[in-house]
């Protein structure tokens, strides 16, 4: 269930979340009230209607014709892992590799930052800057420098 938001000034995309199975094509159908168990974006909708999702999240993130007008993306885990991601460039040949955070991070996951089901099992795993909010773990304060 990928979540998409659209940077602020930029023009909205015509839908902000959608069931994507491997080499498959959208689909929006949905009725009643739809709760994803991680990242949820709290619309109700399998659209996200320009909400972002509700950490921990795994972040693929792309920027299209940015800056000198070239595509950037990347992983990021900033808002915590959920899912394992896997960003692979199709098309013309521009030197773009692959990108991502396979292993199951869940896997892994310090107990003090996990998100469990009720059955105990591990479904994401919180950054530490959202389990604990402080500044050593938010690179702010005292620790807002690369020096650190």
């Amino acid at each position: 269930w990928p979540g998409t938001l659209t940077a602020a000034g930029r023009p909205t995309i015509s839908s902000t979340g959608f069931t994507l199975a491997t080499g498959a094509s959208p689909s929006l159908n949905s009725s009643g009230k739809f709760v994803c168990a991680t990242a949820d974006c709290a619309s109700g909708l399998i659209e996200c209607n320009g909400a972002g999702a509700i950490p921990p999240a795994s972040l693929a993130e792309f920027t299209l014709r940015g800056d000198g007008g070239q595509d950037y993306y990347d992983i990021s885990l900033v808002d915590g892992f959920n899912i394992p991601i896997l960003v692979t460039p199709q098309g013309r040949s521009t030197g773009c590799r692959s990108t991502s955070c396979a292993p199951d991070v869940n896997a892994v996951c310090d107990p003090s930052l996990a998100v469990r089901r009720p059955d105990g099992t591990v479904i994401a795993c919180k950054s530490a800057n959202l389990a604990f909010n402080q500044p050593q773990f938010c690179c702010s304060g005292e620790y807002n420098t690369p020096d650190i």
